[in-house]
């Protein structure tokens, strides 16, 4: 090694900061060979210094060098150019508009990616691009850069210049001293995934070899700024972040999709996400994911992700894939929902306020005379009998207007029942349990024509309420259902656990609080949006006469 004079560097430094900070680079007096990316423009105030500002940097499509975006990458552990991940594509931009030497040693085998300044350090006859790492060197020379680039793979960046190497002769630009910067580059998941090892020429003074290093230090800080705005942005987004395996398997989650959601990183570590899916939308997830899979990005998809106590919380997905990782982004839209819905609900209601009073004075009174004419046409029997004697089938008269009587009841109690003012008997119970336990009356109400499915939730919240007013508006739902169906067709309930946070000032009626939602759908013909208007109504059916009074709808509004 050379003995050097010794300098102060603190003016020297201070002024080429100021130049970087003003996208400015500064070079010795005479630009070494290699630098042909780098435009002079000017001299500055310094004697001996020159400026240099680099040109705008080109896509990476059109600014990589032709002998790297010739070269058959596919026979080497990198595969083929279109697959590389984000993070070797822009560490190969980055390193081939760096002024130095430089080279990437990327992935388990350490394959070499440089530029033309790298290529110039090797004879020509040697093939550089693609081999491995330490095949480059000698043995004398691996001796020295071995330990460090395993120090870097362990992520330990290292400048070396108290041991600089020298370089022999049958190299193209002959002999000299060359100090060597090894930095770990890390992938997309923060892992270190490979090595920027950067040469400089270290034959100048010591006042160019400190000039260099900071130019170094900079091109490294720019990378490091790449990384950390990428682990900023996953650990203060406010919408939920993912990244899955191919297997659909969880490997990491943002803070805030583990606060949304109740869940701690330990408990969710390589979790099927689908376990997390709402049942009714894990077909849509499969089809999704598929899709990233063979290409595709994936924009708004709306999904049910269950919480940690049980419910489920709305999410607007999109995602991507980056190399063997699904990266999905999603917005908590469970709000948003609920506010619409309460609000489109609240709207129907509002509509259904109907001109009750007088179909409801109409429809009783209809039904009442026609009661009361069995009860009286039966007595009436009874004293013209009682009258003449004959004491004969009397007891069917009476049976008759007991008859009567009974409907006259039960007529009342369906009244009662859509005011509201029926008194009810709830308990606690367990809502799966109950469905089940319908089964049999279920499938009788419907016929044998008709298909019961269930898609209960796996996790039921227990509930508190009347057992037998539930069963009977589930029955009367079957029965609209099944005619709906023209007696043949599919019925599907639906069970899941709904957290209301909204006001408590709803057309629904419900507190804030926890809630079991139950969806009772059928694949009938449907209703025109005019008699959805009135199916609530007491009295209005559409069914054909004998069919129905038009009190099952009412009696289910109104419990």
């Amino acid at each position: 090694m050379r003995d050097e004079p010794s300098f102060s560097a603190e003016p020297v430094v201070n002024q080429i900061l100021q130049y970087a900070l003003s996208g400015q680079m500064m070079l010795g007096s005479q630009p070494r060979q290699g630098m042909n990316k780098l435009v002079a423009k000017g001299r500055s105030s310094e004697p001996g210094l020159q400026v240099i500002s680099l040109t705008p940097a080109a896509p990476l499509a059109d600014s990589m060098d032709k002998s790297i975006s010739q070269f058959d990458w596919s026979t080497t552990s990198l595969g083929a150019l279109p697959q590389w991940p984000p993070a070797l594509r822009i560490a190969v931009d980055m390193m081939q508009h760096s002024p130095f030497p430089s080279a990437l040693a990327w992935g388990a085998e350490l394959t070499v990616i440089h530029n033309q300044g790298y290529r110039g350090l090797f004879p020509a006859n040697l093939q550089t691009l693609g081999c491995s790492f330490d095949s480059l060197w000698s043995d004398e020379h691996w001796q020295v850069i071995g330990p460090c680039v395993f120090k870097a793979l362990q992520g330990q960046a290292s400048f070396v210049e108290d041991t600089p190497i020298r370089i022999g002769p049958g190299n193209s630009i002959g002999q000299a001293w060359y100090a060597f910067s090894y930095t770990p580059i890390r992938d997309d998941q923060g892992a270190v995934a490979g090595v920027l090892h950067t040469v400089i020429d270290t034959t100048a003074s010591m006042e160019t070899i400190g000039l260099w290093r900071e130019l170094a230090t900079t091109f490294e800080k720019q990378i490091a700024r790449y990384m950390a705005d990428r682990d900023h942005i996953w650990q203060l987004s406010r919408d939920a972040m993912v990244m899955l395996k191919r297997d659909m398997r969880l490997q990491a989650a943002n803070p805030a999709w583990l606060q949304i959601l109740g869940w701690s990183e330990d408990e969710v570590a390589g979790m099927p996400i689908l376990e997390l899916v709402h049942p009714a939308d894990r077909p849509q997830i499969r089809s999704a994911v598929l899709d990233v899979l063979h290409g595709n990005g994936v924009e708004q998809i709306e999904t049910r992700l269950r919480h940690k106590e049980g419910h489920y919380r709305w999410f607007s997905w999109s995602g991507r894939l980056e190399g063997n990782v699904l990266t999905a982004v999603g917005r908590d839209i469970s709000q948003e929902r609920e506010d619409a819905i309460r609000q489109s609900e609240m709207l129907l209601r509002n509509s259904q306020r109907m001109q009750a009073v007088g179909q409801l004075a109409g429809g009783m009174a209809h039904e009442m005379n026609n009661l009361l004419s069995g009860i009286g046409g039966s007595l009436e029997l009874l004293q013209r009998r009682l009258a003449q004697g004959r004491l004969e089938r009397i007891d069917n008269y009476v049976l008759l207007a007991r008859d009567s009587v009974q409907r006259a009841m039960t007529l009342t109690h369906r009244l009662l029942a859509f005011s509201r003012s029926q008194p009810l008997s709830p308990r606690n119970l367990d809502i799966n349990r109950l469905l089940e336990a319908a089964e049999p009356i279920l499938l009788q109400a419907l016929g044998p024509e008709m298909r019961l499915q269930w898609q209960l939730d796996t996790a039921s919240w227990p509930v508190y309420l009347d057992a037998a007013q539930l069963e009977n508006a589930l029955i009367n739902l079957c029965a609209n259902s099944r005619d709906a169906c023209r007696d043949r067709g599919q019925l599907t309930i639906r069970s899941v656990n709904q957290r209301l946070t909204g006001s408590e000032v709803n057309g629904s009626g419900l507190p804030n609080g926890d809630y079991v939602a139950i969806h009772v759908e059928d694949n009938g013909h449907g209703m025109s949006s005019e008699d959805v208007i009135r199916a609530f109504e007491p009295f209005f059916t559409t069914k054909p006469a004998g069919r129905g009074a038009g009190l099952g709808l009412s009696m289910v509004y109104g419990f």
